[in-house]
């Protein structure tokens, strides 16, 4: 396994728009609920390709913090990625089964979805907290 590179490209498509989720030994690292971390990971996923794989922390020692600075009803912009420049409001905040902010958008896009119910069809879209910034608090 390679040691995380901030810089780095994906591997498989050359590209530098990457996302990172840190995740501690014995946590669950996917969508499946049997897969879990045997060791202190990072998981990188191109959002261009959606190739996943993972690479050890600089520091395997040392705990990244979740951010607590979001709650449920605050109006956020994308400042990373897909959705980047898009305005709505945070529906649910990481837990340590799933490390994503749930989001609704005010305008409607086809390829977005509920978030497993708490938005609006069409509305929804899953974000790591790093991807998002304040407007102002709760709406």
């Amino acid at each position: 396994m390679n040691i995380y590179d901030h810089d780095g490209l994906c591997p498989k498509c050359g590209q530098g728009n990457i996302s990172n989720h840190f995740y501690t030994k014995g946590e669950e690292c996917s969508l499946r609920p049997t897969d879990y971390a045997s060791e202190d990971i990072i998981q990188r996923v191109c959002r261009n390709c959606s190739f996943r794989w993972n690479e050890k922390p600089l520091d395997a020692e040392k705990l990244v913090e979740k951010s607590t600075d979001f709650k449920v009803g605050d109006r956020v912009e994308v400042i990373e990625g897909r959705w980047l420049g898009e305005v709505g409001t945070t529906k649910c905040l990481p837990t340590e089964e799933r490390g994503d902010i749930a989001v609704e958008f005010d305008k409607y896009h086809l390829k977005m979805h509920s978030c497993d119910g708490l938005c609006n069809k069409g509305y929804g879209w899953w974000f790591n907290p790093s991807d998002l910034k304040h407007l102002t608090k709760r709406r």
